[in-house]
């Protein structure tokens, strides 16, 4: 075990220096998701007029996103004039990402699961290049995550403290139900309080309800979260139960958000006249939609390449597409690419296995995990899917997987000491 520590130690200090160096020598990058194109201009407009998000500049645009991760973004602007320090804080993020998965798998399992756990998700590259993007996974994750840890405190005041992490999580990705479910779960088969019931819910919904007065004196319109719901019905109504989030139906005249809608509605108007010219195509496609879903699942989680940054993103000298491919860098950027894939494979191949060899304790403490992971993996995949949105369900993939392989290891060791006798 001591030798196990020691080695999980020294992957941790690897995976947070290497880190550090690609955000001092890759900050630069092209920040190409359209999320990260949209959070940054409206960061930098209401750091220029010294407002935060959303104002009255903010009513006409088609919706709200990330109300908690844009204003995120004024502070440090406001703080620091620069992107840059984004990207540090989230290298702090993704080591307060890796406490979390320690302490879950410590708590749930034991301490060899926890640094193989910790291990696994090092390995995954897609883990060490998040902090280069101005984007909302990581932020969300760390609030929801940090959240849930403080949530299965005894203390009164941790629990209170977890929830408002909760609250701001919700303001910047709405999955947060996810860890909140699983926590009543426990509350229960543990018998806390009625108080400590209360300490959960009140802090959440200020958070929350802070955020929708603010919104609505500057627009007035309650929005706690994206408000997107009228954009996801719309791609449910047009029958393409594989579809995935790209914009390109803002842009084609025949889809029906382009038709008819001119800049003078509110996003709230907006939203409303999608779901209604939305309702009869999600009533004919609803069955095809629902049986997609298990396409869109595995679409979510088929390859794990989203967040390694292409070489083309890099390319300053402005050299042919054919001299970038044929460099080294590139050539180190494809082993990376087919790295990366074959540690994220081999968890995924290893958590089945896991739940094969464990299949008794699926419906224990330990399940509350896999609970999360199926709420998250159903929940994000209800209308659209990315291979970027099972990000946040990785962490559970290898806390899983990691005990599969204490499972094999500790039955491998009873093998051995029984041939001993």
């Amino acid at each position: 075990m001591r030798k196990l520590r020691v080695f999980t130690k020294l992957v941790v200090v690897l995976w947070i220096l290497s880190q550090v160096i690609i955000v001092l020598t890759l900050n630069d990058m092209l920040q190409w998701p359209d999320s990260a194109r949209t959070y940054i201009p409206q960061a930098i407009w209401h750091y220029q007029s010294g407002t935060f998000y959303p104002t009255e500049h903010n009513l006409y645009d088609n919706f709200i996103q990330a109300i908690g991760y844009i204003n995120f973004l004024v502070l440090m602007l406001n703080l620091f004039g620069s992107f840059i320090v984004v990207m540090f804080s989230n290298v702090l993020m993704n080591i307060g990402v890796i406490c979390c998965i320690y302490y879950l798998a410590n708590r749930f399992f034991n301490e060899s699961v926890a640094c193989i756990s910790v291990i696994l998700y090092c390995l995954i590259l897609s883990n060490v290049f998040m902090p280069l993007y101005i984007m909302s996974d990581l932020p969300s994750l760390f609030f929801s995550l940090v959240g849930f840890c403080l949530l299965l405190n005894k203390r009164w005041y941790i629990v209170l403290i977890g929830s408002l992490f909760l609250g701001v999580a919700h303001t910047i990705r709405s999955y947060e139900m996810a860890f909140l479910i699983p926590t009543l779960i426990y509350y229960i088969i543990h018998k806390v309080s009625w108080k400590k019931y209360l300490i959960l819910v009140l802090p959440y919904c200020c958070i929350i309800c802070m955020a929708g007065f603010y919104s609505k004196s500057q627009t007035n319109e309650f929005v706690t979260c994206s408000t997107t719901n009228g954009f996801a019905s719309i791609k449910v109504a047009l029958g393409d139960g594989k579809t995935d989030a790209g914009n390109n139906i803002f842009v084609d005249k025949s889809s029906p958000i382009y038709q008819g809608l001119p800049g003078s509605y509110t996003f709230a108007q907006k939203d409303s006249i999608w779901k209604e010219r939305a309702r009869p195509g999600i009533k004919r496609n609803l069955v095809k939609h629902i049986l997609y879903w298990p396409y869109r699942i595995y679409k979510m989680y088929q390859l794990d390449t989203f967040f390694i940054p292409s070489t083309a993103r890099f390319n300053k000298a402005n050299i042919s597409d054919e001299e970038r491919k044929a460099s080294i860098i590139h050539k180190l950027y494809q082993l990376g690419w087919i790295w990366n894939n074959f540690v994220y494979i081999a968890v995924i191949i290893m958590f089945f296995m896991s739940l094969l060899l464990n299949r008794n304790f699926l419906m224990s403490e330990k399940g509350l995990l896999l609970l999360v992971l199926l709420i998250m993996s159903c929940g994000l995949t209800l209308v659209i899917a990315e291979e970027r949105y099972h990000y946040p369900c990785v962490f559970l993939l290898c806390i899983w997987a990691a005990y599969g392989v204490d499972t094999m290891l500790k039955k491998r060791k009873r093998k051995l000491l029984f041939e001993q006798k």
